[in-house]
Protein backbone atom coordinates (compact mmCIF):
# COMPACT_ATOMS: atom_id res chain seq x y z
CA UNK A 1 0.00 0.00 0.00
CA UNK A 2 1.34 3.46 -0.97
CA UNK A 3 -0.21 4.74 2.31
CA UNK A 4 2.40 4.50 5.48
CA UNK A 5 1.11 2.19 7.96
CA UNK A 6 1.56 4.83 10.35
CA UNK A 7 -1.19 7.19 8.95
CA UNK A 8 -3.24 4.12 8.19
CA UNK A 9 -2.96 3.39 11.88
CA UNK A 10 -3.82 6.61 13.06
CA UNK A 11 -6.81 6.53 10.64
CA UNK A 12 -8.02 3.56 11.93
CA UNK A 13 -7.80 5.17 15.78
CA UNK A 14 -9.90 8.08 14.30
CA UNK A 15 -12.63 5.69 12.82
CA UNK A 16 -12.37 3.97 16.21
CA UNK A 17 -14.68 7.24 17.25
CA UNK A 18 -17.76 6.23 15.24
CA UNK A 19 -18.00 3.12 16.83
CA UNK A 20 -21.13 3.41 19.73
CA UNK A 21 -22.75 -0.28 19.07
CA UNK A 22 -21.85 -3.70 18.64
CA UNK A 23 -21.46 -4.92 15.18
CA UNK A 24 -19.42 -3.74 11.79
CA UNK A 25 -17.88 -0.44 12.43
CA UNK A 26 -19.28 2.63 10.82
CA UNK A 27 -17.07 4.46 8.11
CA UNK A 28 -15.94 8.03 9.06
CA UNK A 29 -18.20 10.78 8.10
CA UNK A 30 -18.07 11.42 4.13
CA UNK A 31 -16.96 15.12 4.93
CA UNK A 32 -14.14 16.36 5.08
CA UNK A 33 -12.76 14.10 2.02
CA UNK A 34 -11.35 11.71 1.88
CA UNK A 35 -12.98 9.99 5.42
CA UNK A 36 -10.41 8.55 6.70
CA UNK A 37 -11.72 5.18 7.11
CA UNK A 38 -10.93 4.98 3.32
CA UNK A 39 -7.69 5.28 3.79
CA UNK A 40 -6.75 2.35 6.09
CA UNK A 41 -7.26 -0.43 3.08
CA UNK A 42 -9.85 -2.85 5.16
CA UNK A 43 -11.02 -5.91 3.05
CA UNK A 44 -14.44 -5.99 4.73
CA UNK A 45 -15.74 -3.43 7.41
CA UNK A 46 -13.98 -4.17 10.51
CA UNK A 47 -15.91 -5.63 13.19
CA UNK A 48 -16.26 -3.86 16.39
CA UNK A 49 -17.65 -4.39 20.00
CA UNK A 50 -18.58 -2.13 23.13
CA UNK A 51 -18.93 -1.76 26.81
CA UNK A 52 -19.74 -0.28 29.59
CA UNK A 53 -22.28 2.72 30.25
CA UNK A 54 -23.46 4.00 27.48
CA UNK A 55 -21.06 2.35 25.32
CA UNK A 56 -17.97 4.47 26.45
CA UNK A 57 -15.35 2.17 25.23
CA UNK A 58 -14.92 0.55 21.93
CA UNK A 59 -12.70 -1.60 19.70
CA UNK A 60 -12.58 -2.16 16.07
CA UNK A 61 -10.62 -5.13 14.66
CA UNK A 62 -10.13 -5.33 10.91
CA UNK A 63 -7.81 -7.16 8.05
CA UNK A 64 -5.98 -5.49 5.51
CA UNK A 65 -4.08 -6.64 2.57
CA UNK A 66 -0.91 -6.71 4.38
CA UNK A 67 -1.31 -6.53 8.48
CA UNK A 68 -4.33 -6.94 11.09
CA UNK A 69 -4.99 -3.82 12.87
CA UNK A 70 -7.27 -3.67 16.22
CA UNK A 71 -8.10 -0.33 17.36
CA UNK A 72 -9.17 0.80 20.67
CA UNK A 73 -11.63 4.32 20.74
CA UNK A 74 -10.18 7.34 22.80
CA UNK A 75 -11.75 9.13 25.10
CA UNK A 76 -15.05 11.04 23.87
CA UNK A 77 -13.45 14.66 22.67
CA UNK A 78 -15.17 17.96 23.86
CA UNK A 79 -17.03 18.53 20.50
CA UNK A 80 -19.10 15.54 21.17
CA UNK A 81 -23.11 16.31 20.83
CA UNK A 82 -23.60 13.30 23.44
CA UNK A 83 -22.14 15.56 26.09
CA UNK A 84 -23.33 13.24 29.10
CA UNK A 85 -21.06 10.42 27.58
CA UNK A 86 -18.24 12.88 27.44
CA UNK A 87 -18.64 13.41 30.99
CA UNK A 88 -18.87 9.81 32.14
CA UNK A 89 -15.94 8.63 29.82
CA UNK A 90 -13.63 11.81 31.15
CA UNK A 91 -14.78 10.44 34.71
CA UNK A 92 -13.97 7.14 33.92
CA UNK A 93 -10.50 8.84 33.15
CA UNK A 94 -10.27 10.11 36.85
CA UNK A 95 -10.27 6.57 38.28
CA UNK A 96 -7.12 6.56 38.71
CA UNK A 97 -5.69 4.10 41.41
CA UNK A 98 -2.89 1.18 40.29
CA UNK A 99 -4.31 -2.60 40.31
CA UNK A 100 -3.06 -5.28 39.13
CA UNK A 101 -4.32 -7.30 36.31
CA UNK A 102 -4.84 -10.77 34.89
CA UNK A 103 -1.64 -11.33 32.46
CA UNK A 104 -0.08 -7.70 33.04
CA UNK A 105 2.83 -6.79 34.88
CA UNK A 106 2.99 -4.07 37.34
CA UNK A 107 -0.20 -1.87 37.88
CA UNK A 108 -2.27 -0.84 35.75
CA UNK A 109 -4.74 2.37 35.85
CA UNK A 110 -8.21 1.15 37.62
CA UNK A 111 -10.51 2.17 35.01
CA UNK A 112 -8.69 1.44 31.71
CA UNK A 113 -7.77 -2.40 32.96
CA UNK A 114 -11.34 -2.79 33.66
CA UNK A 115 -12.46 -1.71 30.41
CA UNK A 116 -9.81 -3.82 28.95
CA UNK A 117 -10.73 -6.81 30.58
CA UNK A 118 -14.11 -6.24 29.54
CA UNK A 119 -13.26 -6.32 25.86
CA UNK A 120 -10.29 -8.51 25.95
CA UNK A 121 -12.23 -12.12 25.25
CA UNK A 122 -13.77 -10.71 21.94
CA UNK A 123 -10.48 -8.84 20.91
CA UNK A 124 -8.55 -11.99 21.21
CA UNK A 125 -11.03 -14.36 19.46
CA UNK A 126 -11.91 -11.80 16.64
CA UNK A 127 -7.66 -11.31 16.20
CA UNK A 128 -7.22 -15.60 16.26
CA UNK A 129 -10.08 -16.17 13.87
CA UNK A 130 -8.54 -14.07 11.04
CA UNK A 131 -5.92 -15.16 8.77
CA UNK A 132 -2.31 -16.09 10.56
CA UNK A 133 0.92 -15.21 8.87
CA UNK A 134 -0.13 -11.42 8.69
CA UNK A 135 1.42 -8.71 11.43
CA UNK A 136 -0.36 -7.65 14.26
CA UNK A 137 -0.94 -4.04 14.83
CA UNK A 138 -2.27 -2.42 17.84
CA UNK A 139 -3.13 1.17 18.21
CA UNK A 140 -5.45 3.48 19.79
CA UNK A 141 -5.75 7.20 20.24
CA UNK A 142 -6.09 9.37 24.03
CA UNK A 143 -7.13 6.37 26.30
CA UNK A 144 -7.46 4.25 23.52
CA UNK A 145 -3.47 4.58 23.36
CA UNK A 146 -3.33 3.11 26.90
CA UNK A 147 -6.18 0.09 25.79
CA UNK A 148 -3.82 -0.60 23.13
CA UNK A 149 -0.80 -0.76 25.88
CA UNK A 150 -2.13 -3.03 28.10
CA UNK A 151 -3.69 -5.20 25.55
CA UNK A 152 -0.37 -5.60 23.79
CA UNK A 153 1.03 -7.25 26.94
CA UNK A 154 -2.19 -9.86 27.15
CA UNK A 155 -1.30 -10.33 23.08
CA UNK A 156 2.04 -11.50 24.36
CA UNK A 157 0.71 -13.38 26.72
CA UNK A 158 -1.90 -15.31 24.34
CA UNK A 159 1.87 -16.16 22.10
CA UNK A 160 1.27 -12.94 19.64
CA UNK A 161 3.79 -10.18 18.78
CA UNK A 162 1.51 -7.25 18.56
CA UNK A 163 3.36 -4.28 16.57
CA UNK A 164 1.97 -1.29 18.68
CA UNK A 165 1.57 2.13 17.90
CA UNK A 166 0.04 4.95 19.99
CA UNK A 167 -1.48 8.42 19.58
CA UNK A 168 -1.37 10.87 21.73
CA UNK A 169 -2.16 8.26 24.52
CA UNK A 170 -2.70 8.86 28.34
CA UNK A 171 -0.45 6.63 30.39
CA UNK A 172 -1.48 2.93 31.26
CA UNK A 173 0.89 1.81 34.41
CA UNK A 174 3.37 2.12 36.48
CA UNK A 175 7.76 1.73 36.84
CA UNK A 176 6.95 -1.76 37.31
CA UNK A 177 4.39 -1.88 34.16
CA UNK A 178 6.74 0.09 32.01
CA UNK A 179 9.81 -2.30 32.83
CA UNK A 180 7.57 -5.33 31.97
CA UNK A 181 6.53 -3.40 28.86
CA UNK A 182 9.75 -2.93 27.65
CA UNK A 183 10.89 -6.74 28.06
CA UNK A 184 7.58 -8.20 26.40
CA UNK A 185 6.30 -5.63 23.96
CA UNK A 186 9.91 -5.09 21.73
CA UNK A 187 7.75 -3.09 19.06
CA UNK A 188 6.17 -0.01 20.48
CA UNK A 189 5.83 3.49 19.25
CA UNK A 190 3.34 6.46 21.37
CA UNK A 191 3.52 9.79 18.81
CA UNK A 192 2.52 12.79 20.85
CA UNK A 193 1.70 16.28 19.56
CA UNK A 194 3.51 20.04 20.46
CA UNK A 195 1.38 21.16 23.31
CA UNK A 196 -1.14 18.36 24.05
CA UNK A 197 -1.72 17.94 27.74
CA UNK A 198 -3.22 14.11 27.46
CA UNK A 199 0.50 12.05 26.96
CA UNK A 200 1.23 13.82 30.59
CA UNK A 201 -1.96 12.22 32.20
CA UNK A 202 -2.01 11.21 34.96
CA UNK A 203 0.40 13.61 36.27
CA UNK A 204 4.02 12.16 37.32
CA UNK A 205 5.76 14.75 40.33
CA UNK A 206 8.18 16.31 37.56
CA UNK A 207 4.37 17.38 35.81
CA UNK A 208 2.88 18.79 39.18
CA UNK A 209 5.81 20.95 39.99
CA UNK A 210 5.63 22.06 36.56
CA UNK A 211 2.16 23.31 36.76
CA UNK A 212 2.00 23.98 40.90
CA UNK A 213 1.34 27.63 39.88
CA UNK A 214 -1.55 27.21 37.79
CA UNK A 215 -5.05 27.87 40.11
CA UNK A 216 -6.83 25.36 38.24
CA UNK A 217 -4.56 22.82 38.21
CA UNK A 218 -2.60 22.62 41.43
CA UNK A 219 -5.02 21.15 43.89
CA UNK A 220 -6.51 18.51 41.82
CA UNK A 221 -3.35 17.53 40.01
CA UNK A 222 -2.01 16.87 43.68
CA UNK A 223 -4.69 13.95 44.39
CA UNK A 224 -3.38 11.91 41.76
CA UNK A 225 -0.73 8.89 41.98
CA UNK A 226 2.45 10.17 40.85
CA UNK A 227 3.88 7.21 39.66
CA UNK A 228 2.54 6.82 36.01
CA UNK A 229 5.40 5.80 33.53
CA UNK A 230 4.69 6.10 29.56
CA UNK A 231 5.48 3.11 27.28
CA UNK A 232 6.83 3.09 23.96
CA UNK A 233 10.03 5.06 21.65
CA UNK A 234 8.77 8.27 21.19
CA UNK A 235 7.95 9.90 18.53
CA UNK A 236 7.41 13.94 19.19
CA UNK A 237 5.90 16.08 16.14
CA UNK A 238 7.77 19.31 17.84
CA UNK A 239 6.56 23.03 17.35
CA UNK A 240 7.69 22.81 13.56
CA UNK A 241 5.78 20.03 12.67
CA UNK A 242 8.90 17.72 12.28
CA UNK A 243 8.62 14.50 13.91
CA UNK A 244 11.69 14.18 16.24
CA UNK A 245 12.58 11.31 19.27
CA UNK A 246 12.94 11.95 22.69
CA UNK A 247 15.86 13.82 24.53
CA UNK A 248 17.55 15.00 27.83
CA UNK A 249 15.68 18.62 27.72
CA UNK A 250 12.17 17.90 25.93
CA UNK A 251 10.23 16.92 28.77
CA UNK A 252 11.09 20.46 30.20
CA UNK A 253 10.65 22.16 27.25
CA UNK A 254 7.08 20.83 26.99
CA UNK A 255 5.82 21.49 30.29
CA UNK A 256 7.56 24.96 30.18
CA UNK A 257 5.14 25.93 27.61
CA UNK A 258 2.14 23.89 28.59
CA UNK A 259 2.17 26.11 32.13
CA UNK A 260 2.71 29.41 29.65
CA UNK A 261 -0.27 28.53 27.61
CA UNK A 262 -2.17 27.44 30.96
CA UNK A 263 -1.65 30.66 32.82
CA UNK A 264 -2.78 32.82 29.82
CA UNK A 265 -6.15 30.71 29.64
CA UNK A 266 -5.21 29.05 26.35
CA UNK A 267 -7.23 25.58 27.01
CA UNK A 268 -8.48 25.57 23.42
CA UNK A 269 -5.25 25.64 22.08
CA UNK A 270 -3.98 23.03 24.47
CA UNK A 271 -7.60 21.40 23.85
CA UNK A 272 -7.23 21.62 19.76
CA UNK A 273 -3.57 19.94 20.17
CA UNK A 274 -5.26 16.47 20.96
CA UNK A 275 -7.28 16.35 18.08
CA UNK A 276 -6.41 14.01 15.29
CA UNK A 277 -9.33 15.01 12.98
CA UNK A 278 -8.55 15.43 9.18
CA UNK A 279 -6.52 18.70 9.22
CA UNK A 280 -6.07 18.33 12.77
CA UNK A 281 -1.89 19.20 13.33
CA UNK A 282 -1.07 15.55 14.35
CA UNK A 283 -2.94 14.15 11.38
CA UNK A 284 -1.24 16.63 8.92
CA UNK A 285 2.12 16.18 10.29
CA UNK A 286 1.60 12.30 9.76
CA UNK A 287 -0.43 11.29 6.97
CA UNK A 288 1.06 14.42 4.91
CA UNK A 289 -1.30 16.22 2.43
CA UNK A 290 -4.03 13.93 2.38
CA UNK A 291 -6.49 16.67 2.96
CA UNK A 292 -6.90 19.99 1.29
CA UNK A 293 -5.08 22.56 2.44
CA UNK A 294 -8.40 24.79 3.23
CA UNK A 295 -9.48 22.18 5.79
CA UNK A 296 -5.94 22.34 7.16
CA UNK A 297 -6.41 25.89 7.66
CA UNK A 298 -10.10 25.95 9.47
CA UNK A 299 -8.23 23.86 12.16
CA UNK A 300 -5.66 26.09 12.34
CA UNK A 301 -8.26 28.61 13.01
CA UNK A 302 -10.15 26.66 14.92
CA UNK A 303 -7.15 25.88 17.26
CA UNK A 304 -6.47 29.61 17.63
CA UNK A 305 -10.13 30.69 18.43
CA UNK A 306 -9.93 28.42 21.81
CA UNK A 307 -12.78 26.19 22.90
CA UNK A 308 -13.64 29.58 25.20
CA UNK A 309 -15.86 30.41 22.03
CA UNK A 310 -18.52 28.42 23.16
CA UNK A 311 -21.40 30.31 24.03
CA UNK A 312 -23.40 30.76 27.53
CA UNK A 313 -25.59 28.59 26.85
CA UNK A 314 -23.66 25.70 25.57
CA UNK A 315 -21.50 26.14 28.44
CA UNK A 316 -24.58 25.73 30.90
CA UNK A 317 -25.66 22.66 29.11
CA UNK A 318 -22.18 20.98 29.81
CA UNK A 319 -22.28 21.65 33.46
CA UNK A 320 -25.65 20.19 33.38
CA UNK A 321 -24.55 17.25 32.04
CA UNK A 322 -21.51 17.45 34.76
CA UNK A 323 -23.72 17.88 37.40
CA UNK A 324 -25.88 15.28 36.08
CA UNK A 325 -23.39 12.66 35.31
CA UNK A 326 -21.88 13.32 38.71
CA UNK A 327 -25.51 12.60 40.40
CA UNK A 328 -26.04 9.61 38.36
CA UNK A 329 -22.17 8.42 39.62
CA UNK A 330 -23.70 8.96 43.17
CA UNK A 331 -26.99 7.64 42.85
CA UNK A 332 -25.08 4.56 41.47
CA UNK A 333 -23.19 4.25 44.40
CA UNK A 334 -25.71 4.42 46.52
CA UNK A 335 -27.33 1.70 45.00
CA UNK A 336 -24.46 -0.33 44.65
CA UNK A 337 -23.83 0.35 48.67
CA UNK A 338 -27.43 -0.58 49.23
CA UNK A 339 -26.96 -3.79 47.20
CA UNK A 340 -23.62 -4.90 48.99
CA UNK A 341 -24.93 -3.92 52.53
CA UNK A 342 -28.18 -6.05 51.29
CA UNK A 343 -26.10 -8.76 50.40
CA UNK A 344 -23.48 -9.00 53.42
CA UNK A 345 -26.16 -8.85 55.35
CA UNK A 346 -27.69 -11.66 53.98
CA UNK A 347 -24.84 -13.37 53.74
CA UNK A 348 -24.36 -13.00 57.65
CA UNK A 349 -27.34 -13.94 58.43
CA UNK A 350 -27.07 -17.29 56.32
CA UNK A 351 -23.00 -17.96 58.62
CA UNK A 352 -24.79 -16.99 61.58
CA UNK A 353 -27.69 -19.23 60.86
CA UNK A 354 -25.40 -22.13 59.93
CA UNK A 355 -23.41 -21.61 63.28
CA UNK A 356 -26.21 -21.50 65.12
CA UNK A 357 -27.36 -24.85 63.28
CA UNK A 358 -24.15 -25.94 64.23
CA UNK A 359 -24.23 -24.96 67.90
CA UNK A 360 -27.90 -26.39 68.09
CA UNK A 361 -26.66 -29.88 66.89
CA UNK A 362 -23.57 -29.95 69.11
CA UNK A 363 -25.81 -29.09 72.49
CA UNK A 364 -28.40 -31.71 71.38
CA UNK A 365 -26.03 -34.02 70.96
CA UNK A 366 -24.53 -33.16 74.32
CA UNK A 367 -27.80 -32.90 75.86
CA UNK A 368 -28.36 -36.27 75.08
CA UNK A 369 -24.68 -37.71 76.35
CA UNK A 370 -25.51 -35.92 79.32
CA UNK A 371 -28.73 -37.94 79.84
CA UNK A 372 -27.43 -40.93 79.48
CA UNK A 373 -24.58 -40.23 81.60
CA UNK A 374 -27.39 -38.93 84.35
CA UNK A 375 -28.72 -42.70 83.74
CA UNK A 376 -25.90 -44.77 83.97
CA UNK A 377 -24.68 -43.05 86.81
CA UNK A 378 -28.38 -43.55 88.82
CA UNK A 379 -28.02 -47.30 87.85
CA UNK A 380 -24.81 -47.67 89.23
CA UNK A 381 -26.01 -45.55 92.60
CA UNK A 382 -28.88 -48.45 92.49
CA UNK A 383 -26.38 -51.27 91.97
CA UNK A 384 -24.13 -49.88 94.98
CA UNK A 385 -26.77 -49.35 96.78
CA UNK A 386 -27.80 -52.96 96.81
CA UNK A 387 -23.56 -53.73 96.97
CA UNK A 388 -23.65 -51.78 100.62
CA UNK A 389 -26.60 -53.61 101.52
CA UNK A 390 -25.13 -57.05 100.93
CA UNK A 391 -22.10 -55.93 102.88
CA UNK A 392 -23.09 -54.72 105.24
CA UNK A 393 -25.70 -57.50 106.38
CA UNK A 394 -22.86 -59.72 106.44
CA UNK A 395 -20.92 -58.56 109.51
CA UNK A 396 -24.64 -58.05 110.82
CA UNK A 397 -25.73 -61.53 110.54
CA UNK A 398 -22.31 -62.73 112.12
CA UNK A 399 -22.39 -60.47 115.11
CA UNK A 400 -25.93 -61.57 115.81
CA UNK A 401 -26.16 -64.99 115.35
CA UNK A 402 -22.36 -66.56 115.28
CA UNK A 403 -20.95 -64.28 118.43
CA UNK A 404 -22.37 -66.54 120.89
CA UNK A 405 -21.65 -69.67 119.49
CA UNK A 406 -17.68 -67.84 119.08
CA UNK A 407 -16.30 -69.85 122.05
CA UNK A 408 -17.23 -73.25 120.76
CA UNK A 409 -15.29 -72.58 117.72
CA UNK A 410 -11.42 -73.26 116.90
CA UNK A 411 -9.74 -69.86 117.14
CA UNK A 412 -8.64 -70.18 113.80
CA UNK A 413 -12.46 -70.27 112.59
CA UNK A 414 -13.32 -67.40 114.49
CA UNK A 415 -10.45 -65.07 113.27
CA UNK A 416 -11.28 -65.77 109.86
CA UNK A 417 -15.09 -65.04 110.60
CA UNK A 418 -13.80 -62.22 112.56
CA UNK A 419 -11.98 -60.84 108.94
CA UNK A 420 -14.66 -61.60 107.05
CA UNK A 421 -16.84 -59.16 109.31
CA UNK A 422 -13.99 -56.37 109.00
CA UNK A 423 -14.10 -56.91 105.11
CA UNK A 424 -17.93 -56.56 104.86
CA UNK A 425 -17.98 -53.79 106.67
CA UNK A 426 -15.50 -51.76 105.14
CA UNK A 427 -16.85 -52.61 101.64
CA UNK A 428 -20.25 -52.29 102.77
CA UNK A 429 -18.73 -47.91 103.49
CA UNK A 430 -17.27 -47.92 100.24
CA UNK A 431 -20.36 -48.87 98.61
CA UNK A 432 -22.13 -45.92 100.23
CA UNK A 433 -19.45 -43.31 99.32
CA UNK A 434 -19.50 -44.73 95.89
CA UNK A 435 -23.02 -44.56 95.55
CA UNK A 436 -23.67 -41.44 97.17
CA UNK A 437 -21.16 -40.04 94.32
CA UNK A 438 -22.94 -41.71 91.41
CA UNK A 439 -26.34 -39.97 92.72
CA UNK A 440 -24.54 -36.66 93.31
CA UNK A 441 -22.56 -36.61 89.22
CA UNK A 442 -26.42 -37.66 88.22
CA UNK A 443 -28.24 -34.58 89.67
CA UNK A 444 -25.17 -32.34 88.24
CA UNK A 445 -25.61 -33.76 84.89
CA UNK A 446 -29.18 -33.08 85.07
CA UNK A 447 -28.79 -29.58 86.10
CA UNK A 448 -25.89 -28.75 83.47
CA UNK A 449 -28.47 -30.63 80.36
CA UNK A 450 -31.15 -28.27 81.95
CA UNK A 451 -28.79 -24.94 81.28
CA UNK A 452 -27.84 -26.19 78.01
CA UNK A 453 -31.29 -26.37 77.01
CA UNK A 454 -32.19 -23.17 78.17
CA UNK A 455 -29.12 -21.13 75.98
CA UNK A 456 -30.15 -22.82 73.26
CA UNK A 457 -33.63 -20.99 73.73
CA UNK A 458 -31.88 -17.65 75.01
CA UNK A 459 -29.61 -17.92 71.49
CA UNK A 460 -32.54 -18.44 69.44
CA UNK A 461 -34.46 -15.60 71.06
CA UNK A 462 -31.62 -13.19 70.96
CA UNK A 463 -30.94 -14.16 67.20
CA UNK A 464 -34.68 -13.73 66.51
CA UNK A 465 -34.63 -10.20 67.80
CA UNK A 466 -31.54 -9.21 65.80
CA UNK A 467 -32.79 -10.32 62.38
CA UNK A 468 -36.16 -8.30 63.40
CA UNK A 469 -34.62 -5.32 64.63
CA UNK A 470 -32.21 -5.47 61.30
CA UNK A 471 -35.55 -5.63 58.68
CA UNK A 472 -36.79 -2.53 60.88
CA UNK A 473 -33.88 -1.04 60.39
CA UNK A 474 -33.79 -1.48 56.64
CA UNK A 475 -37.66 -0.80 56.30
CA UNK A 476 -37.07 2.94 57.93
CA UNK A 477 -33.67 3.38 55.48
Amino acid sequence: MAFPIVARLLCAARQAYEVHVAGPAPDSPATPAPPPSSLVGWLAPPASQVTGDRAMSAVLVGETTEEIIVAFRGTEPFDTLDYRRMVMDWLTDLDAPLVAAPNVPGSVHQGFSHDCNQLWSWVLAQVQALPTGKPLYVTGHSKGGALANIAAVKFVAAGLTPFVCTFEGVRAGDQAFADGYAKLVVHSTRYEYQDDIVPHLPPDLGFQVALRNVPALSSILSTFISTYIPVGDLRFIDWQGDVVGDSPDLEGRRLARLSQLMLSGRWGWIIQDHSISPGSGAAAAICGPVWPAAIVSAETKRRSEHVERDSDMSARFRASALDEALSTQANDFDERLSEEAASAFADFDERALSVLDAQLGANAQLKVRLEIAAQENSKGAVVAAGTFVLFAAAPAIIWLYLVPFLGFVAPAVRGVLLAVSAAAGLASIYSALVGLKLFTDARSLAVVAEANQSAISRANQAFDLRVREESWAQRDG
